[in-house]
């Protein structure tokens, strides 16, 4: 947290979690109010999914590839104007069940390619030897953020709607967008090589390193199955549970809180 740039771009990056994690309560709460369906209800779930997914190797070659400051601002403006986009749907009284998937799909694809370049501008930041320090502080971010923007977005909602969330939303890009607008360290990245190389190596150094094989299948085992929960969370919570929007609030919140208490276990 001495050096200045970082510790900038990490409590901007904080807020902008937190607005993401209000976003994905904002999202499931609407999709209740627009439709029964249990299979439309967990598009919401599949929406946010299927960009990191099925992106997630162009996303680090993009950041291999093209200079990450411009990655991250092109990124970040997308989200915002998405954000933006829904909180007015919201405001107009035009949302439906199409456009809310759009809109989560499109945010869901911008912070996808965003992610990688973020993770690569850290060891610009702070250097290798506090490298570790800082990649705790960024999984203590997303998961504080987890733990507080649900809790936040169902405050939100009780008082003005999901409309008032999307907005907040939009508004928690700024910071990055000025953080990252004004810095100038670090050479720019060149492009050496196409997409398509840069995945195709990425590939071949995970799939020949058993350290890095194993993680991922458990990693994959885990999220498969945990993305139930988050899916269906929305329905059970308002149509068995019945549950005000706090309260569905704080159900979503106490996902983070788990995730926080298992960081310190760790």
């Amino acid at each position: 947290m001495r050096v200045r740039v970082y510790r900038a771009l990490w409590i901007a990056a904080l807020v902008s979690n937190v607005g993401t994690f209000m976003h994905l309560v904002a999202a499931g709460w609407s999709i209740t109010s627009l439709t029964s369906s249990p299979v439309l209800a967990g598009m919401v779930q599949a929406a946010w999914a299927v960009p990191g997914f099925a992106l997630a190797l162009h996303a680090g070659a993009v950041a291999d590839t093209f200079d990450r400051r411009h990655v991250l601002l092109g990124t970040q403006v997308a989200a915002l104007a998405v954000a933006a986009g829904l909180a007015a749907a919201e405001g107009l009284g035009v949302m439906n069940v199409p456009l809310l998937l759009a809109g989560t799909f499109l945010e869901s694809t911008a912070l996808t390619l965003a992610a990688p370049a973020f993770m690569a501008l850290t060891p610009e930041l702070v250097g290798l030897e506090q490298l570790p320090q800082a990649i705790g502080l960024d999984a203590i971010s997303r998961n504080a953020a987890q733990a507080v923007g649900p809790a936040i977005a169902g405050g939100v909602i009780a008082a003005s709607g999901p409309g008032g969330v999307f907005a907040l939303n939009a508004v928690s890009f700024v910071g990055v967008l000025v953080v990252v607008q004004r810095y100038r360290g670090g050479a720019p990245v060149e492009a050496t090589r196409e997409l398509r190389a840069a995945i195709r190596d990425g590939v071949r150094h995970v799939t020949r390193s058993r350290s890095l094989r194993r993680p991922l299948l458990r990693l994959a085992a885990v999220t498969s199955t945990g993305a139930a929960l988050t899916a269906m969370l929305p329905l059970v919570a308002r149509r068995r549970l019945h549950v005000s929007p706090l309260e569905f609030g704080l159900l979503s919140a106490a996902l983070g809180v788990g995730s926080l208490a298992a960081v310190w276990v760790l």
